[in-house]
């Protein structure tokens, strides 16, 4: 899974060449920008990804199917809107509506400040725009998900139907254990 800078075809093609499995599009606001994403990362009919089938992305292995791949390869690859602005929640159910996005993915610190309400994640206008996500998603038959810090802070996400979700991450995790490591040598 790739997070990248923008929705511009020169990064996405190199993103899926590479081998990405799937593409994580930040500041999400517009029907324009997903259809970017989708039109790129996608072998037609759903887009017009390149057909350069002797890359990292095939292992340099020669496809005896091109049509077969192609279809598989669309059906596999993961785009994900990330929605941390106003516009974005505004626009969720056009945003949901493309073919080929598949989750509706919060930032959660971009969200709260473009709610003008930084890092509080228990005010009211944040909850409402993180039942929004949840709920729409659920309606267009699509996945929603967030990258937390905290178990708790996930939990009662996942038990209102977060199901695309990210807790902590490597450092967090490296960090912690070395602290409680150094911490019983001591």
């Amino acid at each position: 899974m790739i997070r990248i800078p923008e929705a511009r075809r020169e990064v996405i093609l190199k993103s899926m060449e590479m081998g990405a499995m799937g593409i994580l599009l930040p500041q999400s606001e517009t029907v324009e920008q997903v259809r970017t994403l989708v039109e790129c990362s996608k072998y037609a009919p759903l887009g017009s990804r390149g057909v350069s089938l002797l890359r990292s992305h095939t292992r340099f292995e020669k496809i005896a199917n091109a049509r077969e791949y192609m279809d598989n390869a669309n059906d596999q690859t993961l785009l994900l809107a990330q929605i941390e602005s106003q516009k974005g929640v505004d626009n969720l159910e056009a945003i949901l509506d493309v073919e080929g996005i598949d989750a509706a993915f919060v930032g959660p610190n971009d969200l709260t400040q473009s709610l003008g309400i930084m890092g509080q994640t228990d005010h009211p206008k944040y909850l409402e725009a993180i039942d929004k996500i949840i709920t729409t998603a659920k309606q267009k038959n699509k996945f929603s998900g967030i990258h937390l810090m905290s178990v708790a802070e996930l939990q009662p996400l996942i038990e209102k139907g977060m199901t695309c979700n990210l807790w902590s991450n490597d450092v967090s995790m490296l960090m912690a254990s070395a602290r409680e490591g150094v911490g019983q040598l001591k």
